[in-house]
């Protein structure tokens, strides 16, 4: 179990992509939800996919909560006052940019072989990839990996 849980911790809040795809999860799955209980009457397929689209948010949120406590755990001042607001605001730029992740990569002004726009709300820096990498972002650093693997860690490593 412990293993389970540190893989989890390892992965959580650290992938833009990620963090947007449960997002959008989320949004569609409660969106088909409600469609389906008010307009087509099927109230335990309704339920399901309520069910469904608490668990995404739920796990869009955990995203958001670690990426930002990870944030705030850099804060130098430890004042109770200080980890709030630098937790709050982490937390609402996350929250943003894994909601319209297109119109904050537009801020950036990448070349053509690395035309994939990050956003590290954390640093607040845009970071440039290539098309087919994976970027990822961490209170310590942006980076990119390569195709077909994921972010692993705060220090720009990746794992397939």
């Amino acid at each position: 179990m412990k293993d389970v849980l540190r893989r989890l911790a390892a992965g959580l809040g650290r992938c833009p992509q990620c963090m947007s795809t449960s997002f959008f999860a989320t949004a569609i799955s409660a969106a088909i939800a409600l469609l389906s209980v008010l307009a087509l009457d099927l109230v335990i397929i309704g339920a399901t996919l309520s069910a469904a689209a608490l668990a995404f948010g739920m796990l869009w949120i955990a995203h958001l909560a670690v990426y930002s406590s990870r944030a705030t755990a850099l804060v130098a001042d430890r004042s109770r006052r200080r980890f709030v607001a630098t937790f709050a605001k982490t937390f609402f730029l996350t929250a943003l940019v894994t909601v319209s992740p297109r119109l904050l990569a537009q801020s950036c002004d990448c070349p053509p072989q690395y035309p994939k726009c990050v956003f590290n709300p954390a640093r607040n820096e845009y970071w440039c990839c290539g098309a087919n990498t994976v970027g990822c972002a961490s209170p310590k650093q942006t980076w990119c990996c390569p195709p077909g693997s994921n972010c692993y860690g705060d220090d720009g490593r990746c794992r397939r």
